[in-house]
């Protein structure tokens, strides 16, 4: 994923102006005040924007990521921030929290479902027994069913980005992404690099499953606006 290592910082200029991350922190505080949450470990942290966020109202705040391009990032955006390069599918939690988040559609990269449950079970064990657990999976029911692959400029000063999309499977939904990233000067353009990554959609369903053999239950499921794919915050809880 060139994206999150030698792209890192383009992927700290593009995202922060595709992404409403202010909305974000908003939304997942309301959940977090609810709970009482304090504590919070942020699995696929990325380069930091929403951990500056967190920090900045005094919650007790951990990233990790599992780029360490991205988590070099995420220290020099956040000075006063805790960051870590881990796995969620592999990671031993030595610290319990009051809430576990991946958000960033972080789970559309576990294509396997040894993948997810492990990742799932994991966040579970790094969660304190009335803690919550976050997720925007990408939603598979909205997604095409159309097997062509899609092409889409994107534009966010000065780069840009060409991308394609071919669909490999429907169930369970995966396909293949593959990107350019381009820097617009005096109106030439010039490669900065390239980057590829196969992803997942997720159906409801099958989520309902994976969440019933870890042993969680959803509290809330509620639409996440998005510049691209739909998106469903789940809210989870230790059964």
């Amino acid at each position: 994923m060139g994206l999150y290592k030698d792209l890192a910082h383009v992927y700290q200029h593009m995202y922060q102006a595709l992404f409403d991350y202010d909305a974000e922190y908003t939304q997942l505080k309301k959940w977090l005040d609810l709970h009482m949450c304090k504590s919070l470990l942020e699995c696929g942290c990325g380069s930091g924007n929403l951990a500056s966020r967190f920090i900045g109202n005094e919650y007790d705040y951990t990233g990790f990521d599992i780029s360490q391009d991205m988590v070099n990032q995420a220290q020099l955006a956040v000075r006063n921030g805790h960051f870590t390069v881990d796995n969620v599918v592999t990671m031993m939690p030595e610290d319990q929290y009051d809430a576990v988040i991946m958000v960033g559609r972080t789970i559309s990269y576990l294509t396997t479902n040894p993948d997810v449950e492990s990742a799932l079970a994991n966040m579970l064990k790094a969660c304190k027994p009335n803690g919550i657990i976050i997720i925007d999976p990408i939603d598979a029911s909205q997604m095409s069913k159309e097997s062509d692959t899609k092409d889409i400029e994107l534009v966010v000063t000065p780069y840009k980005r060409y991308s394609r999309s071919e669909l490999l499977s429907l169930e369970p939904y995966i396909w293949n992404w593959k990107g350019k990233y381009v820097e617009i000067v005096d109106d030439e353009e010039y490669v900065k690099g390239y980057d590829e990554a196969i992803l997942r959609a997720f159906y409801h369903e099958e989520l309902t499953e994976f969440f019933d053999r870890v042993g969680l239950k959803i509290l809330d499921k509620f639409p996440k606006k998005s510049y691209a794919w739909d998106d469903h915050y789940y809210v989870l809880q230790k059964l």
